[in-house]
């Protein structure tokens, strides 16, 4: 006769789902329910999206963060020619999809 085994109940809070399970599946249940979600990456691949001049900017770049040969650097895109700009904002660095990846910068502190 085979032992039964103990069940458990699961809820998602907020949702409104419950299910009852075999305690050994638990774990695996309650990951599959929750959707083990991560949190969303900042970074934005330059072949999906280049970075473009928030609304109303005069400003003839956008600085980011940019992954560029190996490394996390904050450069300067100039949307005007289509190029990456050096660190000082004003001589050409390389094309667009010689960076791979770029995030925004986040806000300044209060």
């Amino acid at each position: 006769m085979p032992v039964p085994q103990r069940s458990v109940r699961h809820e998602v809070s907020g949702t409104g789902f419950a299910a009852l399970y075999s305690e050994d599946k638990s774990a695996e249940v309650v990951a599959e329910m929750i959707g083990e979600q991560k949190p969303a990456s900042p970074w934005v691949r330059t072949s999906d999206r280049l970075p473009e001049p928030s609304e109303g900017s005069n400003s003839s770049h956008v600085w980011v963060l940019a992954f560029h040969n190996g490394e996390q650097k904050i450069l300067p895109y100039n949307p005007h020619h289509k190029c990456w700009d050096d660190e000082t904002g004003d001589d050409y660095l390389c094309d667009p999809l010689e960076v791979s990846h770029w995030a925004p910068m986040i806000a300044d502190p209060e």
